[in-house]
């Protein structure tokens, strides 16, 4: 990251315009592949390669690489619909929604979901051990990922504000949308890494494929409204391929809808009751985005964090099974510090 912003600055400071953020995102992953290497300590030997390794590194990589092109091109989708109707200074509104939007969900993926594949590769021939790993990894990761995403809604908007300044309010109301976007996307990353784990990553061009079909016709019909109602669509398409994958791991690994919805309707309904009441103390009785930059970010703060303690009582009234697990992760933390 701070290669990124030396790269991209020291080339706008000499007037090398657009190509400065070129220069920033190489600085950025030359630096991350070259240290990556280095502190994995594993160093190919070709030597060991032989035709059907290669076949079937080749077979099982196709479809996951062929899934990544697609995601690609259905995220430049929006891009190229906000761009063409309305022009560069929309298209920047929307490029700052979703630096902003997308966080949360960043945050999931670099932290949490790429520990699920080599977990549960693991695990994989126990069926019955795999079912309930992936239910677990929906429990919690649902109970991150919708408050993280959720808290977008209310306090998206007064956040850009703070934060960029006034003239990028419209990004604001873009970030509110992109919420639910955001805690809809989770389930992508756990079906992509159960697919792959029971050794089936057929399964990952389907569901972007159709994310790519959705997000065409969404957000088509919503380009000429305006910036919000283009992420209200892409929220939209995102649901309906978060369904897909629910029902893609109950056709694939065994684990029943059914089940897994007991898992996500009380993390959802609690991130939902605490976005409602987010909702009313931010917009009809603070307005965080009045007060100067230091007051409105401690408001917000001050926000975040009643809405966290909201989420956590509800989910721990609705979920005994995450009580439960909370309360017994606790316990264990408590004797490790005690022994130290």
């Amino acid at each position: 990251a701070l290669l990124f912003a030396a790269g991209a600055v020291a080339g706008a400071l000499v007037g090398l315009g657009a190509w400065a953020l070129v220069i920033g995102i190489y600085a950025q992953f030359s630096v991350d592949l070259v240290v990556s290497w280095t502190l994995a300590r594993w160093r190919p030997r070709p030597s060991l390669a032989t035709k059907s390794m290669w076949r079937e590194l080749a077979g099982f990589g196709r479809p996951i690489f062929s899934s990544h092109i697609i995601m690609r091109v259905t995220e430049q989708i929006p891009v190229f619909a906000v761009g063409r109707a309305f022009g560069a200074a929309t298209l920047g509104q929307l490029s700052y929604a979703l630096n902003v939007g997308m966080q949360p969900n960043a945050a999931i993926v670099d932290i949490g979901a790429y520990s699920l594949l080599p977990a549960f590769s693991r695990i994989a021939h126990d069926p019955r051990r795999f079912r309930e790993a992936v239910l677990r990894t929906v429990r919690w990761i649902c109970a991150i990922a919708f408050p993280l995403g959720l808290l977008l809604v209310p306090l998206g908007t007064p956040a850009v504000v703070l934060i960029f300044g006034a003239k990028w309010r419209p990004a604001g109301h873009a970030v509110m949308a992109l919420g639910v976007y955001c805690a809809a996307r989770c389930f992508f990353s756990i079906a992509s890494e159960a697919w792959k784990a029971a050794g089936t990553p057929g399964m990952l061009p389907r569901m972007h494929g159709l994310s790519f079909v959705l997000t065409a016709i969404f957000v088509g019909a919503a380009a000429p409204f305006g910036l919000v109602p283009v992420t209200v669509a892409m929220a939209a398409s995102t649901i309906v391929v978060a369904i897909y994958a629910v029902h893609g791991m109950d056709r694939v690994i065994g684990v029943t809808t059914r089940s897994m919805v007991r898992e996500i309707w009380p993390p959802a309904l609690s991130a939902a009751v605490m976005a409602g009441t987010l909702f009313v103390t931010e917009h009809l009785l603070l307005h965080s985005d009045h007060y100067s930059t230091p007051v409105g970010i401690a408001l917000l703060a001050a926000q975040a964090l009643f809405g966290v303690v909201i989420f956590a009582a509800c989910l721990a009234a609705l979920s005994p099974r995450c009580r439960r697990e909370c309360a017994s992760a606790l316990d264990v933390r408590v004797r490790r510090i005690k022994v130290a």
